[in-house]
C-alpha cells in the first residue's frame, strides 16, 4: 500500500494519472491520497500532543496552506492557500 501526500487543489486529472501509473506500471496494491498538513496533525493526535480542533499551518517552498481542523476532521471548504512560502520568507529575512 502507498500513501501519497498532495497539496490542496491538485487537479483530479493529475491524481488520476498518477494512480493509473502506480497501479498499472508499478503494481501498487492499494493507494490513498492525503493532505500533508492533515497527516502531520493525525500523527500528533495519536501521540496525544495536538488538540482535535486547531489550525494546521503548512509552509512549503512557494506557498503556505492553512488547514482548519474541527474534532479531528479537516474542514475542506475552509482550506486556504497563501502565495507566500519558505523561499520568500528566507529571502526577506536575509535582506534584514
Amino acid at each position: 500500500p502507498v500513501l501519497l501526500t498532495v497539496a490542496p487543489g491538485t487537479p483530479l486529472y493529475s491524481l488520476t494519472r498518477l494512480a493509473q501509473l502506480l497501479f498499472d506500471v508499478y503494481g501498487v496494491p492499494a493507494l490513498a491520497f492525503a493532505y500533508d498538513g492533515v497527516c502531520a496533525h493525525y500523527a500528533l493526535l495519536q501521540q496525544g500532543e495536538a488538540p482535535e480542533t486547531c489550525m494546521v499551518v503548512n509552509c512549503g517552498h512557494a506557498s503556505t496552506h492553512l488547514f482548519p481542523m474541527h474534532r479531528g476532521s479537516v474542514c475542506k471548504d475552509a482550506i486556504t492557500r497563501c502565495q507566500v512560502g519558505g523561499q520568500e520568507m528566507t529571502d526577506f529575512l536575509q535582506k534584514r
